[in-house]
């Protein structure tokens, strides 16, 4: 017994020094595995450039065409191309008549010429629903070219046009409304519907602002141009449009969910009794005097941060019943320089700080502005007092 209840105490005093030795090795043979695997890695990324001789997927004719988007089959000739992608225009295609992949424009197309290949530009449709007659419910449709439209996905900006219907039954030539836009899955960037953003564009903004709120509309504009750009196509994207269309759309979303019944700004696990609320300034939430903002007016007023007015009667009411000093503010019992709200440190801020309240949970409740008060430093927040 004393034999057995050695080994198992030294079995039991291995165990941790054992998982520690273990994941360190798993780590360091990890690492040379992948020392080991760099040469061919490298021969493999230096052959995928290899264009070869490769056959059209469609019809076995020598292929001009790479799209990775029709995966499996990839590979066309200059005419399965134009047949394959008519209705396929977001697709990144390359051509290899040079020798080399280059990327191409949904708007060019390859046609071979007898003594070789050449370039020609095309129109390409929006891609939108099925369309038919709301006259005559025909299903006779010709689809022509319209106007000019821009399309702006997560793979940045494609020039396409807006396809114009034509009715050969009843002679109606329509195009599409934007409730066919949006029921196509596309957000306008202004009334004028001449540039258009896909709602997965918009909904991976969201995502980003949520994970990253620092991240800038500016810098996901510049995201967007150079995958344009990699793509074989060109032109610029506004990040202000962007920016608007966004706003735009979270408040339609926004009108939907009360429609629904949905809440915002609620905890879950607080509702419907909260036992603690916590507030505190955010120092760097400001806004500059002359910034100019203060004159758009907010889509959802009142809905997280409070209105200036309800608070301002709040501030009254509460000043009436409590008793203080001129130039010094009342904290609990006693007077305190720190707790004064008339005094305002920078002149050049309309407002200074922003009040968040959050639960225990860190889900944000309500926020408020605040115009004046005196703030105590910490080394983690702004509080005010």
């Amino acid at each position: 017994m004393e034999q057995l209840s050695a080994i198992l105490e030294s079995c039991h005093s291995a165990e941790p020094q054992k998982s520690s030795s273990s994941w360190s090795d798993r780590q360091h043979k990890a690492s040379e595995r992948w020392k080991e695997s760099r040469p061919y890695n490298l021969q493999c990324l230096i052959e995928e450039e290899a264009v070869g001789h490769p056959l059209c997927c469609l019809c076995n004719e020598p292929a001009v065409i790479r799209c990775r988007d029709c995966l499996p089959e990839e590979w066309f000739c200059g005419d399965c191309d134009i047949l394959h992608h008519k209705k396929q225009p977001l697709h990144n295609r390359e051509c290899i008549i040079d020798g080399f992949f280059k990327a191409i424009p949904p708007s060019t197309c390859i046609m071979n010429q007898g003594d070789g290949y050449c370039t020609h530009e095309q129109a390409c449709l929006l891609p939108v629903g099925k369309a038919s007659c709301s006259s005559c419910k025909g299903t006779n449709i010709v689809t022509s070219p319209g106007k000019p439209a821009i399309l702006i996905t997560i793979n940045g900006r494609y020039d396409l046009h807006q396809p114009l219907h034509f009715c050969e039954t009843c002679q109606r030539q329509w195009a599409p409304e934007l409730k066919d836009l949006i029921r196509s899955g596309y957000w306008p960037a202004s009334l004028s519907v001449y540039t258009l953003y896909t709602l997965d564009l918009l909904s991976s903004f969201q995502e980003l602002k949520v994970i990253s709120p620092g991240f800038a509309r500016q810098a996901f504009a510049k995201l967007l141009e150079h995958r344009t750009k990699c793509g074989g196509r060109s032109g610029h994207i506004n990040g202000d449009a962007l920016q608007r269309s966004f706003l735009e759309l979270s408040y339609s979303s926004f009108e939907k969910k009360q429609l629904c019944c949905g809440a915002e700004f609620t905890c879950p696990a607080c509702t419907p009794e909260m036992l603690a609320v916590s507030a505190d300034g955010n120092r760097k939430l400001y806004r500059f005097g002359q910034s100019g903002s203060s004159d758009d007016p907010a889509f959802l007023e009142g809905l997280f941060v409070a209105k200036d007015s309800e608070v301002a009667i709040f501030t009254d009411a509460i000043q009436k019943a409590v008793k203080n000093t001129q130039g010094k503010g009342k904290c609990g019992d006693s007077q305190w320089t720190a707790a004064r709200e008339r005094s305002k440190r920078a002149s050049k801020l309309d407002e200074e700080v922003m009040e968040v309240a959050v639960c225990r949970h860190g889900f944000l409740l309500k926020a408020l502005n605040m115009y004046g008060g005196r703030y105590l430093h910490t080394p983690s927040s702004f509080r005010k007092n």
